[in-house]
């Protein structure tokens, strides 16, 4: 489906946070130019986690979500399980960098995949579904001054 302008960018943020997502699971195809051995990968994890994911979560947790709770209320429990996926996230983020192992790898990488559809596929469809015009004006306003999108 065709994702609203103001979603856009959220989507884009998600189509790079994906790749992450493939090249951590387990059994995963080698991708060009980007690490295939396990040190490789956790540091790029590492990398990418600090610069893009976190800010990303970040973002969602202070404008996205609150805006959600705030405008479409029957969208509460489904936004309630996504910020608990982030905390799952980031704790497996930190196991792997203690442990770093294979199988703490995949978890995140399975987790993220999942966290990424549930929002692409389900949330930001029923916000395309609820959101009157007027709405999209705030929150466009709203990330904007966020200055993370």
């Amino acid at each position: 489906m065709k994702r609203h302008p103001v979603l856009i960018p959220l989507s884009r943020h998600h189509h790079d946070h994906l790749v992450l997502a493939q090249l951590l699971k387990h059994g995963s195809p080698p991708y060009r130019g980007l690490p295939d051995d396990l040190n490789g990968k956790i540091d790029y994890l590492a990398n990418h986690f600090r610069a893009s994911l976190l800010p990303h979560m970040i973002l969602e947790e202070q404008v996205l979500y609150p805006f959600i709770k705030e405008k479409v209320f029957f969208l509460d429990e489904l936004v309630e399980d996504l910020e608990r996926e982030h905390q799952e996230m980031t704790f497996i983020f930190n196991e792997i960098i203690a442990n770093r192992d294979w199988k703490d790898l995949d978890r995140l990488g399975t987790l993220l995949e999942i966290h990424i559809r549930k929002e692409e596929r389900v949330l930001f469809q029923k916000l395309q579904d609820e959101l009157q015009v007027q709405d999209w004006s705030v929150l466009e306003a709203k990330l904007k001054q966020s200055g993370k999108n």
